[in-house]
């Protein structure tokens, strides 16, 4: 999976497996009335089994842009940071 702010130069790479999560008791503890419009049949709507994702991450890398003076004679620095191995 892969996420991406660019508004705020902010990157995320997620590696791992994923399974369809359909612990009721999770449904029930996230469930909001917001959540009513997407799932109208409520917490027990069978369709929301497919809404909860589990994933077993192996790996995650995320990417930040940050600006650096251009006294250091560079205008921007990317730097990287592994965040699982």
């Amino acid at each position: 999976m892969s996420y991406a702010d660019t508004d705020a130069d902010s990157y995320i790479s997620v590696t791992g497996t994923a399974q369809f999560y359909g612990d009721q008791a999770k449904k029930e503890q996230l469930w909001t009335p917001l959540t009513q419009a997407w799932f109208p049949g409520g917490v027990t709507d069978p369709d929301l089994a497919l809404a909860l994702l589990e994933v077993n991450i192996s790996h995650a890398e995320y990417w930040g842009f940050v600006a650096v003076s251009i006294n250091d004679k560079a205008d921007s620095n990317l730097k990287c940071n592994t965040l699982l191995n």
